[in-house]
Parts: structure tokens; C-alpha cells; sequence
């Protein structure tokens, strides 16, 4: 398949050669080794030392949907039943439940530190800040304008936080101003939000990414499976390999 053929601007150019390279045959010499392992756990042995953790050593639940380490040094682990605080020794479960100051929802769908140093939780049934004096949760203006509805996705860049919701995407800055709302762009489940000069780069869950300046929106690439910015270009993963999205 000619990604580029698609395209006669060449919007998109490929990554250099050699890095690409590098990329790929890491990816297939894992995946070999994977594949070829009759020990999955022994597999993992031979290519990086590691320490497991699991149900039996505390943590809330074995599927693990987000991780982030806050500025006292704790390792915050979220999963779908249950967010988990290690502090290198043991791990503190926090659940949903009745109190008013509790998670909102137990699965936990993604975490992020802000630039004020704050634990920002995102859940099936809205987003929440860890107070870490009370060890409570609570609801900011724009949680509480967010109400229960699933956090796809929460990220910040340049000093904005960007939360993906399903169909909208909430931006917003320092002390919660600047506070922008970006709705029916009928885009479901918004996993992730970047911005360069001014323009916001959106990929849903289904991968495909769209360009969004103040008037428009346009697609610009139907499946990528992730999407980064490196020293302003905007880099996509893809089944055929790494891509710039050029303007």
C-alpha cells in the first residue's frame, strides 16, 4: 500500500529512513521473541529486569488503564475497579462510594499531574482533583460542568489541559480560565487532543484524526493509533510505520 499516493499536496512526510528503521525492527525483533517464547513471564526475564505486581500484592485489580508519579515520589496506578497509591512498599486503594468526597466512579480511565503539582483523575462518571491534606477528592468548576460523563482522555500541554469527552473537548488554562468548549464536532470518544499554532490535532477512538481551527474541521488521516508533538511537528503512529502530519 502507497500511503502517499493518496494525497497529491504530500501532506504527508515519512520519518527519516534510519529512525524509521529502528522503530520497525525493534517492533518485529520484540514481537519475534514474543511469539516465539514458550514462557511468556521467562520472555520478559531475558529482556529487561522487572518487578510484577498484582492483586496479590495489593493492587486493586490487574487491568491497568493509567499510571503517573505525583511530586512527592507516590506512584498513582489506575484500573478499572479501583485507583492505587504506591508509595514503593505498599499500595493504598481508593474506591467509589457513598461519601460525597469518594471517586466518582471506580474505573479508572486516565490520570495526569497538572502544572500546580495536582492529581487529576479521569473516570467513567466524571473528573475529579485529589486533595492530598484531606485525601479526598473533589470537584472543580470544571468538573462539575464536565457532570458524569466519561473522561476519554486528559492531557496538558504549554500550560493548557485539554479533556476529551465523547463529541467535545474541553481546553482550559491555569486557575481554570481561558476556558474553552468545542462541541458538536461529532467526533465519539476523544482519546486525544494536541495544539500547534493554534490549530487542535483530535484523534478519536476509532483512530481517525481531525484538523480543528475556530471555524473548521476537516479529516486528515483515517487510522493512526497514537499522536505526539516533537519539536513542533506533529508525529502520528500507524499500522505503515511514522508519519509528520504537515499544515
Amino acid at each position: 500500500m502507497n500511503f502517499f499516493a493518496a494525497s497529491k499536496e504530500n501532506k504527508y512526510k515519512s520519518m527519516p529512513k534510519i529512525l524509521l528503521f529502528i522503530c520497525v525492527s525493534f517492533i518485529f525483533s520484540f514481537g519475534a521473541t514474543a511469539i516465539e517464547a514458550d514462557d511468556t513471564e521467562s520472555n520478559f526475564d531475558l529482556l529487561l529486569n522487572y518487578t510484577n505486581y498484582g492483586v496479590a500484592d495489593g493492587l486493586s485489580q490487574d487491568t491497568v488503564t493509567a499510571i503517573v508519579e505525583d511530586p512527592e515520589g507516590y506512584v498513582w496506578v489506575g484500573t478499572i475497579n479501583g485507583l492505587n497509591r504506591f508509595d514503593g512498599n505498599e499500595f493504598k486503594q481508593f474506591y467509589a462510594d457513598d461519601n460525597a468526597n469518594s471517586l466518582p466512579s471506580s474505573f479508572i480511565r486516565n490520570l495526569l499531574i497538572d502544572d500546580s503539582g495536582v492529581l487529576q483523575i479521569g473516570t467513567d462518571k466524571g473528573l475529579v482533583q485529589f486533595d492530598e491534606d484531606t485525601e479526598s477528592f473533589t470537584r472543580n468548576s470544571i468538573s462539575t460542568q464536565i457532570g458524569e460523563q466519561a473522561i476519554w482522555s486528559i492531557s496538558k500541554q504549554d500550560g493548557e489541559v485539554f479533556i476529551g469527552l465523547n463529541g467535545k473537548f474541553i481546553s482550559y488554562g491555569k486557575n481554570n480560565d481561558q476556558n474553552l468548549i468545542f462541541e458538536n464536532i461529532k467526533l465519539k470518544e476523544i482519546k486525544n487532543v494536541i495544539k500547534l499554532d493554534k490549530v487542535f490535532y483530535i484523534r478519536n477512538y476509532e483512530g481517525e484524526i481531525f484538523e480543528q481551527n475556530t471555524t473548521t474541521i476537516k479529516k486528515v488521516l483515517s487510522k493512526s493509533n497514537d499522536i505526539i508533538i516533537i519539536d513542533n511537528n506533529i508525529i502520528t503512529a500507524t499500522d505503515q510505520g511514522l508519519f509528520i502530519i504537515n499544515d
